[in-house]
C-alpha cells in the first residue's frame, strides 16, 4: 500500500473519531442540559409538587394507597384551633400536659392568631352540626382539593353540606398551603415508613374478614393524637384509615381500625352472643380506654383489637396485656377464637356468632 493511500486512511480515522467525539459531547451536552433544568425546575418545592404531587401519595406493592392529604390536614389544623386536644397526657398534675408531634406543636403555634370572629363562625357550625368527627372527615375526603373545597354531587353526609366554605375561610385565613409545604419532609417520612409494612397484615385482615379487595387509603396525621386512628367509607369500596403520628408506623392500630369499620355493622345484632359485653363496655370507659357505650361497640373493639393483634403483633402476650390494663377482658380467648373466621364456607355474618361464643370474659 502506498504512502498516500496510508495517509488518507489515518486522516479519515482521525476525522472519524474526532466526528464520534464531537457527537459524545453534544450528547454529554444535552443530557446536562436536561439535568440542570430538572434541578431548576424542583429547586423550588411548590411548583414541583403542584405538578406531580409525588410527595403526597405513594403505592405499597399490594396496591395500597398511603398519602398526606392537604384536605384532612387543613381539617384537623381546624380542630386544633378550636381547642381539640386528643393526645396522651404525659403530665396529669398541677396542670395538664399532653404530648403533641413536633409538626402538630407548629401547626398549633401558627394557629394562635386566628381571627376570632372566624373560629366563632366555624363554631357556630359545628353548633349547628353536633355529628360525630369521623363524619366530617368522611365529608371532607370527598371534597376538592384546595383552596375551593367544592363539593361533588351526591356527597354524604348531606347534612354538613356547606362545611366546605368553612375550610376554605380557614386555609385562607390561616394560611394553611404554606403550613403544609412546610410540613412535607415530616409527612414524606412517615408515608414511605408505612409502604414496606402494610400490605402483609392488611392483605390478611381482609381475608379474615372476607372483605373483598377494594381501595384502602392510609392518611398520615401528624395533627391527631398517638394512637388515634379515624377509620371511615368513602364511596362504595373504599376505605379510608386515617392515623395519627408515632415513632413507628402504627400497623397493628391501623389494621384494629380497618377491622372495625368492618365488624362495626355486623355487631348491631350478633354482639347478644358475647356474654357481658354491656358491663365491661363500662370497665373499659372506667379504665381510660375508649369511648365504648354498649355491647355492640365492645365485642366490635375486642374482636378489632384481637385480630389486629393476630397478624401484626410480634410479641403477642404483650399487646394482649395491654389490651387487659384498658379492661379488655377476653382478649386472650379472643385472639385464639379469630382462627374461626379463617375457615370458609359461611359469611361472615353467620361466623362471628360462633367466635364471640368462644369467648368467656369473666376469666
Amino acid at each position: 500500500m502506498t504512502r498516500r493511500a496510508l495517509g488518507d486512511i489515518g486522516r479519515a480515522s482521525v476525522l472519524s473519531n474526532v466526528a464520534l467525539l464531537l457527537v459524545s459531547e453534544a450528547a454529554l451536552s444535552r443530557l446536562l442540559a436536561i439535568a440542570l433544568v430538572w434541578v431548576a425546575l424542583c429547586a423550588a418545592p411548590a411548583p414541583c409538587f403542584a405538578a406531580s404531587d409525588w410527595f403526597a401519595s405513594v403505592y405499597s406493592p399490594q396496591g395500597v394507597e398511603v398519602r398526606a392529604d392537604e384536605r384532612l390536614f387543613t381539617l384537623f389544623a381546624t380542630f386544633n384551633a378550636l381547642g381539640y386536644d386528643v393526645a396522651p397526657v404525659v403530665r396529669k398534675d398541677p396542670v395538664a400536659r399532653r404530648a403533641y408531634s413536633p409538626v402538630r406543636v407548629r401547626v398549633r403555634e401558627a394557629l394562635a392568631g386566628l381571627d376570632p370572629k372566624l373560629l366563632a363562625q366555624v363554631n357556630a357550625f359545628f353548633d349547628a352540626h353536633p355529628l360525630p368527627l369521623a363524619q366530617y372527615v368522611a365529608y371532607t375526603a370527598q371534597l376538592g382539593p384546595a383552596p375551593s373545597f367544592s363539593a361533588p354531587a351526591g356527597i354524604a353526609p348531606a347534612s354538613l353540606a356547606g362545611f366546605e366554605k368553612q375550610l376554605a375561610a380557614v386555609y385562607q385565613a390561616a394560611k394553611v398551603g404554606a403550613l403544609f409545604a412546610q410540613v412535607q419532609e415530616a409527612y414524606r417520612a412517615d408515608t414511605k415508613a408505612y409502604v414496606p409494612v402494610i400490605d402483609g397484615p392488611l392483605a390478611q385482615a381482609r381475608t379474615l374478614l372476607r372483605d373483598p379487595p377494594g381501595r384502602a387509603i392510609v392518611a398520615v396525621n401528624d395533627l391527631d393524637g398517638q394512637g388515634a386512628v379515624q377509620a371511615v367509607s368513602v364511596g362504595s369500596d373504599t376505605k379510608l384509615l386515617v392515623v395519627g403520628p408515632s415513632a413507628t408506623p402504627d400497623v397493628e392500630g391501623v389494621v384494629r381500625a380497618y377491622a372495625r369499620l368492618v365488624l362495626a355493622p355486623i355487631m348491631g345484632k350478633k354482639a347478644g352472643a358475647l356474654k357481658g359485653a354491656s358491663e365491661q363496655a363500662a370497665v373499659v370507659r372506667g379504665s381510660g380506654g375508649p369511648e365504648l357505650t354498649s355491647a355492640a361497640d365492645y365485642a366490635t373493639a375486642l374482636l378489632a383489637r384481637a385480630i389486629a393483634i393476630k397478624v401484626t403483633a410480634r410479641d403477642a402476650a404483650a399487646s394482649e396485656k395491654a389490651a387487659e390494663k384498658q379492661g379488655f377482658a377476653g382478649i386472650k380467648d379472643a385472639v385464639r377464637a379469630v382462627g374461626e373466621l379463617a375457615k370458609p364456607g359461611r359469611p361472615l355474618d353467620q361466623v362471628i356468632p360462633d367466635v364471640l361464643a368462644r369467648i368467656d370474659l369473666k376469666r
